[in-house]
């Protein structure tokens, strides 16, 4: 599946940012301000309640000593979004008539009374590849990251002992054990319990549990593409009676030309309703909520929910998650369901072992 677009409104569309975004696969778009700011704001919407705020150094110097860089954050602040300074160029030093103390004060004023956040970044490149990396995670997740510890092996010996301390219950002299005993990582897999038992430190009960580990099928929902896929050909999931799919990663635009991706769309003809659903792998935020609202504000502008919409088809958002931490929502078009994981696990694992 090809990866989304992310979308970024900003309050320089034409801008060397927004030129240097768009090479990066971004779609820009216009951010329109209440406020006719003068100069005009480097702002980035990130996603409902974060908004970028870009100065380079020379302009954050300015902002403090005119005053105006407070007033930036409390327009912030007021708009109820968690505010990140993205502070480009080089060091402060050069600005001789400021003191350290001055910039160090702004710096945890805006962290400290303002609650945000503050980036380094060294030339607009680097600024656009930070801005290309939080769009993608804003509006489409953070990738889990690995939590085991990993450096690079001393030695052959090293790296195998590694992979055997990987095992559960097997620490770095048990390891060492196992691979004096059985020779390779292979052989280990391959023993019984009663030859892993073998090796001091190991008793037949344990060398089962290690083996448990090494057998057991993998079942686990890693993807939010996964659950839509399963999703898409077992609606039952999902659905109390019978629907039929209409489209999968449906791209239509709103009012002002956003683009919009909505995840899977399903038909009820005998309720004349259409669900469009939208599939999240962590727990529904109110962001999901907002967004979601946006899509069903949008829907006329989309011909396949157009089209239903003038049959007299009524409309209804669905976030679906194995969590939530939110039970109701302020639109009554959108509610939220929570999903099966592990139903949805088990058919992938079926899957992957059919396909072997």
């Amino acid at each position: 599946m090809p990866q989304p677009t992310p979308i970024l409104p900003c309050t320089r569309p034409d801008g060397p940012i927004a030129r240097l975004l768009r090479e990066r696969g971004v779609e820009v778009t216009l951010l329109p301000l209440e406020v006719d700011w003068r100069p005009l704001p480097d702002r980035y919407l990130l996603g409902e309640g974060r908004i970028v705020e870009r100065f380079t150094t020379a302009q954050f110097g300015r902002a403090i000593v005119k005053k105006t860089l407070f007033l930036t954050a409390l327009d912030l602040r007021s708009q109820e979004v968690e505010p990140i300074f993205a502070i480009e160029g080089a060091d402060f030093h050069e600005y001789g008539s400021l003191h350290p103390n001055a910039v160090r004060g702004a710096l945890s004023s805006l962290i400290m009374e303002y609650r945000g956040s503050v980036l380094r970044t060294t030339d607009p490149e680097d600024t656009a590849e930070l801005l290309t990396m939080m769009a993608r995670h804003a509006q489409f997740g953070v990738p889990e990251i690995s939590v085991a510890a990993k450096r690079k092996a001393d030695s052959p010996a090293d790296e195998q002992r590694r992979v055997v301390e990987m095992l559960p219950g097997v620490g770095f002299t048990l390891a060492r054990r196992l691979l004096q005993r059985f020779g390779s990582i292979r052989r280990i897999l391959a023993a019984s319990p009663e030859d892993l038992a073998q090796v001091r430190g190991l008793s037949v009960d344990r060398a089962q549990v290690v083996l448990e580990v090494i057998h057991r099928e993998y079942c686990a929902v890693d993807f939010e593409e996964e659950i839509e896929h399963v999703l898409a050909e077992q609606p039952a999931l999902l659905f109390d009676g019978p629907v039929s799919l209409l489209a999968r990663q449906h791209v239509f635009s709103d009012a002002d030309g956003r683009r919009l991706i909505a995840d899977l769309i399903f038909a009820d003809d005998p309720q004349q309703m259409v669900y469009v659903v939208e599939v999240k792998r962590g727990a529904v935020q109110r962001d999901d909520v907002r967004q979601l609202s946006a899509y069903l504000d949008a829907a006329d502008h989309s011909p396949l929910l157009g089209a239903y919409m003038r049959r007299g088809y009524g409309l209804q958002g669905i976030l679906a998650a194995p969590d939530s931490r939110i039970r109701t929502t302020e639109d009554d078009r959108v509610e939220v369901r929570q999903i099966g994981v592990e139903r949805i696990a088990e058919e992938l694992m079926c899957r992957r072992l059919q396909s072997r």
